[in-house]
């Protein structure tokens, strides 16, 4: 790998540091991947002998599951960045799995204790060797020794984050096929940075920069996800944020900060399980429900209660991924063998019986055969809708996470009509400051969603040839919540807009051209009619739907889908 040395300045705590660091390459802050319609995306559920597979929900359409890998004495499992290949943890060794359920390679390392994954490498951690690197083939790549019990390791932006039982967090970049050492002990409240060094040949030395930073015995469980590691204490009840360069910072304003000026308290027992998406940090606890941690809100507490009366109890993991219709969904998993699905803004989709003792969970990709996935559900994606509508369903994650970037993708996808800007805009940027939101850019994965609604949309202005306003794409819940929407609102999840026409008569026109060519068709619209405003939704979690406003006046050739 060619090294390229960079030297960052920061000042921390009133101390100006030089950091000193190693770019590694191609290690990307999003974990997406380009769509396949071949492969589905699924919980991997396991306990000591099995693991079983479970399609997100649909609504509250929990599926039925499918046995993907059998073994003894499992330890525990994760997906790679693709999430095509998933190693396994037996007692003695790591079998790598494919996504056909197919053992790619058995038996490549010894005893492990937790796993996590880079840029097609995998790193497993083990109670005395530090960590140890393989890529997806299962050839060793590096070795890193650190001293003492480590619990579990995140990477982001290249950065890997390792807690330790004693309460430390780690950071410091891949080695890149080398074999290092962390340096000696130093005070266990140490803040300040270490140089990691290996030889290269036999003249030439580099350093790997590393930051070392306490944060409270017991320290548990790290994940990176929307700029920033979260590191979960059980033992305090707390959550602390660090940024991509190993810094404590304040999750609100992203300012570097005092130690402990980073921690959040929960207000409940944490325990075991943390995962991120679609803008939400999931936290789970130890009694019968999970905390949500989002940007500029206060801490949610949900309890895990389905419609049926069905219950939760001590959560043990959570994950994420993404249904057929692009919903985000977590998945988590309770000790009284109940796997219970929900939503990002905490509405619970259902629950069902998993594994006996279940002890681990992952997002993977399986081939379709695996499940013998309906055809319709399969067919119920954005990019099928962008293509559907006549656009390109390029790969929102090749584009910068920026306003600009959303724009670079609206122009690849092909929308004519509608800019990154009127569709992040806030409606009331007084109240989405108090959120802590200049704009509403929503996270790559809902980038799609925004894609299909603007291509629809521009059908209908230029069926009325006039300037039609967007608005209302994403809400964030807490902007929701601040100016009366729905909490089920389907503009939470950024299914849906508000489209506000100049006059009666053209809103009229384009219902009508809604009710003759979509409405029976496959996007499953919901669609909201007013005075001048058309609420346009594709593939919501609530299905197809319509409903009118007090201020709507029917008017003659409007359609009678309605």
């Amino acid at each position: 790998m060619r090294n390229i040395m960079m030297t960052i300045m920061v000042t921390f705590t009133g101390i100006m540091s030089s950091i000193t660091a190693q770019e590694c390459c191609g290690v990307a802050e999003d974990f997406s991947v380009v769509a396949d319609e071949n492969l589905v995306d699924v919980f991997a559920i396991g306990n000591e002998h099995d693991i079983r597979l479970y399609i997100p929900p649909l609504a509250k359409e929990v599926g039925k599951e499918t046995l993907l890998f059998r073994g003894s004495g499992l330890q525990g499992f994760v997906s790679n960045k693709s999430r095509s290949i998933l190693a396994v943890m037996e007692k003695e060794h790591v079998n790598l799995v494919n996504s056909s359920g197919k053992i790619i390679q058995r038996g490549i390392v010894g005893p492990t204790t937790a796993l996590a994954f880079d840029e097609g490498e995998f790193a497993l951690l083990s109670s005395d060797k530090g960590m140890l690197f393989i890529d997806e083939h299962g050839e060793r790549r590096g070795h890193v020794m650190i001293s003492g019990k480590l619990n579990a390791c995140g990477v982001g932006k290249g950065l890997f984050a390792v807690t330790s039982v004693d309460g430390h967090v780690y950071f410091f970049k891949n080695p890149s096929g080398k074999d290092l050492s962390l340096p000696g002990k130093k005070s266990a409240h140490d803040t300040t940075l270490q140089s990691l060094v290996y030889r290269e040949g036999e003249t030439s030395e580099i350093s790997l920069a590393v930051r070392k930073i306490f944060v409270g015995v017991g320290a548990k469980d790290v994940i990176w996800g929307d700029g920033v590691f979260v590191v979960t204490n059980p033992q305090n009840n707390s959550v602390s944020v660090f940024n991509d360069a190993g810094f404590p910072i304040d999750l609100n304003s992203a300012q570097i900060v005092a130690e402990g000026g980073n921690r959040i308290y929960t207000e409940s027992k944490l325990s075991q399980g943390l995962a991120y998406g679609a803008g939400s940090f999931v936290v789970a606890n130890a009694e019968t429900g999970v905390s949500i941690l989002r940007k500029g809100e206060a801490i949610q507490h949900v309890a895990l209660l389905d419609s049926l009366g069905n219950k939760g109890l001590n959560t043990k993991a959570v994950s994420f991924c993404t249904n057929a219709q692009g919903q985000g969904v977590f998945a988590i998993v309770m000790s009284n063998s109940r796997v219970f699905f929900m939503s990002a803004d905490g509405t619970i989709l259902g629950s069902r019986e998993t594994v006996k003792n279940p002890k681990n969970i992952a997002a993977f990709k399986v081939h379709k055969q695996v499940l013998h996935v309906p055809a319709s559900v399969r067919a119920n994606t954005f990019e099928n809708a962008i293509r559907q509508l006549g656009g390109s369903a390029v790969k929102s994650t090749m584009f910068p996470k920026t306003v600009d970037g959303f724009q670079m993708y609206l122009d690849a996808v092909g929308v004519r009509y509608f800019s990154a800007r009127e569709m992040t805009r806030p409606n009331h940027p007084d109240k989405a400051k108090q959120c802590g939101f200049d704009n509403f850019l929503p996270p790559h994965e809902d980038w799609p969603k925004g894609a299909a609604l603007a291509l629809l949309a521009d059908k209908m202005r230029a069926l009325v040839n006039e300037p039609v306003k967007m608005r209302n794409w994403w809400r964030p819940s807490c902007y929701n919540s601040k100016v009366g929407g729905a909490k089920g609102s389907d503009h939470v999840q950024a299914f849906a807009v508000d489209l506000d026409f100049r006059s009666a008569q053209s809103r009229a026109k384009a219902q009508a051209y809604l009710c003759q060519n979509y409405w029976s068709g496959d996007l499953q619209l919901s669609v909201g009619l007013g005075g001048v405003t058309i609420h346009l939704g594709i593939l919501s979690p609530k299905g197809k739907r319509s409903w009118k406003y007090s201020s709507y006046t029917k008017l003659p050739n409007s359609g009678n889908c309605w």
